[in-house]
């Protein structure tokens, strides 16, 4: 399991006027399990790229490894 970008998740979600019922049903997932992951809740690689394709986004800018986010997004600390 791993640790999806949830604040990058929200703001391509707002960029794309998308709600979460939209992106659960057009990523194949329920929305119990998008609450989740946008909550800090872990979730299959397979999920995170169908989030990831739906929303437009290179998965790997998504994950967060060792409480740091992808290459393609920063957070400052």
């Amino acid at each position: 399991m791993i640790e999806a970008n949830a604040r990058l998740i929200r703001v391509r979600m707002a960029e794309l006027d998308m709600n979460r019922q939209e992106l659960a049903e057009q990523a194949g997932i329920t929305q119990v399990t998008l609450r989740r992951i946008l909550e800090g809740g872990d979730c299959k690689l397979t999920t995170l790229t169908s989030i990831a394709l739906v929303l437009g986004i290179n998965p790997d800018e998504m994950l967060i490894r060792n409480g740091k986010v992808g290459e393609g997004e920063r957070v400052a600390a």
